[in-house]
């Protein structure tokens, strides 16, 4: 089998993968695909369609909604709660150049788009000198092959396909090539990297380079290389989280079409006659006259008076309404009734909830690619990092508050516990320590204290 085959489940997995990324890259890149999102209408020549795609609305409901559940999750920041002292104040850990913040907003975007990312803890040498996280979109990891022991997945095969400019034939020209970089086991348990690119000569992919990574010498026993998941970090694929959300915009997309076609050709004023002769050449104008010999010559305009739009509008109504369902919340319109806090977090819980179980499976993937990065970049400590999964809490309000300082005063409850209420409350910073609140207060009721002994003074 030549390098680029891809799995079973890529093969189809592949549609979904297309469509849910078109409906996020907005406007421009579903219309791009033309028929495959649009279908052209019977008897409709290619430019009528053009003009028959490019009347149609694209309402990018789903972009939106994975802005938000992203900003959900990145409501707080992530918290470090052990680690290499190196990582906390590294400013890049990815190729390409940006920070653990950043790369994590890299990685919960496409696990929503495509239910599917894969993080590779690369070296920039052979011989383990710096270690970085390389990250690839679904489409991009093409093949796979792991086997299952104890219980566990261990990556036995890892195929990736990367792009690499090659210099054109002058200084300022260059073109965009494909290359696939493979990852393996070899006979002796040694994890192998190749990298395969295309020969004209032979009409086909082969390889350019081979080597073991190396760690201080030895040899690594196994594929640095994780897949994140919506739900754990198995090679499984599954179901992109926004697909059926992607679904239904597409056909609000399709409807929008039919709807502003049809706008096009009703709003148009059309002349009809009747009793003219056919070779006269009639033209509308206030300066033009139109004469008919026939006394019984007859002209009007067409006037729509079906019910066909009415239908269609309703069904954008519809479609509109269940994209809110589904987790499009900016298009929901607003409650006529004023809804109780407690109503409104049942009724999003389910959301929450698998918003919450995909930040959970996140953070345990990038904690293995970072424990990876710790052992080759030679620090010491475990890594412990955790996403936000707290998406519907806001400030205390006074009588929560007021609950929670009784319970301090009456000895029901500790300072560490009433910190850490106050802190998941956002009513202190999350970077503030308990002991930093304490010295802050004692140093503010010292102010208080000699405030009161200066006015003693002055009086």
């Amino acid at each position: 089998m030549p390098v680029e085959s891809q799995h079973e489940d890529y093969k189809k997995a592949y549609p979904l993968w297309r469509k849910c990324r078109a409906v996020i890259m907005g406007e421009e890149a579903v219309k791009a695909e033309e028929t495959l999102f649009l279908p052209i209408l019977e008897g409709q020549g290619y430019m009528e369609y053009l003009s028959y795609r490019d009347r149609a609305l694209f309402y990018a409901a789903t972009a939106r909604t994975l802005e938000g559940l992203s900003g959900a999750i990145f409501r707080k920041k992530p918290e470090i709660m052990a680690s290499p002292e190196a990582l906390r104040e590294l400013d890049s850990i990815s190729s390409e150049g940006l920070g653990l913040e950043a790369f994590l907003r890299g990685v919960v975007s496409e696990v929503l788009t495509t239910g599917r990312y894969g993080i590779l803890v690369d070296m920039e040498s052979q011989n383990g000198k710096k270690a970085y996280l390389s990250g690839y979109a679904a489409e991009n990891v093409i093949n796979w092959r792991a086997e299952r022991k104890g219980g566990l997945e261990r990556l036995k095969l890892v195929v990736l396909r990367e792009n690499y400019l090659e210099a054109g034939e002058d200084y300022f020209s260059s073109k965009k090539k494909v290359q696939y970089r493979v990852l393996r086991m070899d006979e002796e348990n040694r994890y192998r990297v190749s990298l395969f690119r295309y020969h004209e000569e032979s009409e086909r992919y082969s390889s350019v380079e081979e080597f073991i990574p190396r760690i201080r010498g030895n040899p690594l026993d196994f594929i640095p290389f994780v897949f994140c998941n919506p739900c754990d970090q198995t090679t499984r694929v599954f179901k992109p989280p926004l697909a059926d959300l992607a679904s239904v915009n597409l056909s609000h997309y399709r409807t929008s079409a039919d709807l502003e076609h049809g706008r096009h050709f009703t709003a148009l004023p059309t002349v009809w006659v009747a009793g003219f002769d056919a070779e006269t050449e009639l033209k509308i104008g206030s300066q033009t006259a139109w004469v008919a010999e026939n006394p019984d010559a007859k002209a009007g305009y067409l006037e729509f008076t079906g019910q066909g739009l009415s239908a269609l509008e309703n069904a954008m109504k519809e479609k509109q309404d269940l994209m809110a369902v589904l987790g499009a919340r900016l298009l929901e319109e607003p409650k006529k009734a004023v809804e109780a806090a407690q109503t409104h977090r049942l009724r999003r819980i389910g959301e929450n909830s698998i918003l919450a179980s995909l930040a959970r499976s996140i953070s345990k993937t990038v904690n293995s690619a970072l424990d990876w990065w710790a052992m080759m970049s030679g620090e010491t400590g475990k890594v412990c990092l955790s996403l936000n999964n707290d998406f519907l809490s806001g400030p205390l309000e006074a009588k929560e508050i007021t609950a929670l300082m009784d319970a301090w005063i009456k000895g029901a409850m500790s300072w560490d516990s009433l910190i850490f209420n106050f802190k998941k409350g956002e009513i202190l910073p999350e970077d503030r320590t308990k002991q930093q609140e304490k010295e802050l207060i004692e140093l503010e009721h010292k102010t208080e204290i000699t405030s009161e002994k200066d006015k003693k003074h002055q009086k």
